[in-house]
């Protein structure tokens, strides 16, 4: 993330971190996010927008937060989240991603949902 997106969020009040590693992994990602959050120890809202990251991470990381929000916008991708976003218009919006997110998932579909 730029450093520059993340003084934003910090003067907004909200926390963000970096992962340091030098090759990329799920697995690796998944293990450090899980450390970092058990060390926190807050009752935390990840939100994750990464097309590397797929179910097997989220499975694991929803276990160890409050909530977890998705930004996406491949509808062929089962996701585990309790939030998912995808700000994209599309014909039939209200079908997408269905039977590919928990029924309880809050989807929030279209372009109103781009800022």
């Amino acid at each position: 993330m730029p450093d520059a997106l993340i003084n934003e969020f910090s003067d907004k009040g909200f926390f963000s971190f970096n992962l340091n590693y030098t090759e990329f992994s799920e697995k690796k990602d998944c293990e450090l996010t899980t450390l970092f959050l058990e060390q926190q120890g807050l009752e935390s809202i990840v939100i994750l927008d990464h097309y590397q990251l797929g179910i097997e991470w989220e499975c694991a990381i929803k276990k160890k937060v409050r909530h977890l929000v998705v930004i996406d916008d491949f509808e062929e991708r089962a996701h585990d989240c309790d939030i998912l976003i995808d700000k994209n218009l599309y014909e039939k919006i209200n079908e997408r991603y269905q039977n590919l997110v928990p029924k309880d998932c809050k989807k929030l579909l279209g372009p109103k949902y781009a800022h």
